[in-house]
C-alpha cells in the first residue's frame, strides 16, 4: 500500500508504503517499506501522521507488529525511537553501488502503537 500527503495546494510534501515484511529472520508481521516527508513539513506532524497511517493500514491488514529499515548515518532514525519503535537488528546491504550500514526498528503491537485502530469485531 502507499499513502501520499499532499499541502492544501495539493503539492505532495510527504508519502509511505507498508506492506508484508520481507524480512523473514525477524519475527515481525509487517514493514514500513518507505517514508519520506519533505523538509520544508518536517517537524510538523507530517511524519507521525503517516506513520499512524500506514500503521493502520497494517493492521486492518492482520499485521499487527512491523519494523522498519532505516540508514544507520542517517540522523533523522531518531524519529522512529520517538514513534516509540525499538532497534532490534542491524546489517550491511550494498545500494546504490556502495555498503551500507542499516538498523531496524521494531514495533511488537501495532495496536499499542495507534490505540483504536484495531479491527473491531462483533
Amino acid at each position: 500500500m502507499i499513502l501520499v500527503v499532499e499541502s492544501p495546494g495539493g503539492q505532495v510534501v510527504g508519502f509511505g508504503s507498508a506492506g508484508r515484511n520481507r524480512t523473514p529472520s525477524l519475527p515481525f508481521a509487517g514493514e514500513v517499506y518507505t517514508l519520506y516527508v519533505d523538509p520544508d513539513y518536517q517537524g510538523h506532524g507530517v511524519g507521525g501522521a503517516l506513520m499512524r497511517a500506514l500503521f493502520t493500514a497494517l493492521i486492518r491488514r492482520g499485521l499487527t507488529s512491523a519494523i522498519i529499515w532505516v540508514l544507520a548515518r542517517n540522523g533523522a532514525r531518531f524519529f522512529y525511537h520517538a514513534c516509540g519503535g525499538h532497534p532490534v537488528a542491524e546489517r550491511r546491504e550494498r545500494l546504490w553501488g556502495v555498503e551500507v550500514d542499516q538498523v531496524a526498528y521494531a514495533w511488537p503491537d501495532l495496536n499499542r502503537a495507534v490505540p483504536g485502530a484495531g479491527v473491531r469485531r462483533g
